[in-house]
């Protein structure tokens, strides 16, 4: 078996089955909702969801030369990865509109 990522598979198995539209939407969105490494992440400005050990996840943004969020005081806590935000519910503004 090779080492296919879930956005190749969700690719190879969007043409074995054409007209799947739907299905083929839901499963790019559950392959883009995982957890990356934090050197990957956005430095934008825009808030991410963090992992910060020991204390689990919280919401933060990048500022000038660190991150900056829930769990993220001190500097013995850094983020080790991210994720991003999920949308919010329907008819709801996401933060910062």
């Amino acid at each position: 078996m090779t080492s296919e990522t879930d956005e190749q598979f969700v690719e190879r198995m969007a043409a074995l089955f054409p007209g799947q539209d739907r299905l083929v939407a839901l499963a790019r969105r559950g392959a883009a909702v995982q957890w990356s490494p934090i050197e990957e992440a956005p430095k934008d400005n825009g808030r991410v969801l963090l992992f910060i050990p020991p204390y689990g996840a919280g919401s933060g943004h990048w500022v000038g030369a660190g991150w900056l969020g829930h769990f993220v005081i001190n500097r013995e806590a850094e983020p080790t990865h991210f994720m991003p935000l999920p949308p919010p519910p329907a008819g709801e503004p996401r933060d910062g509109e």
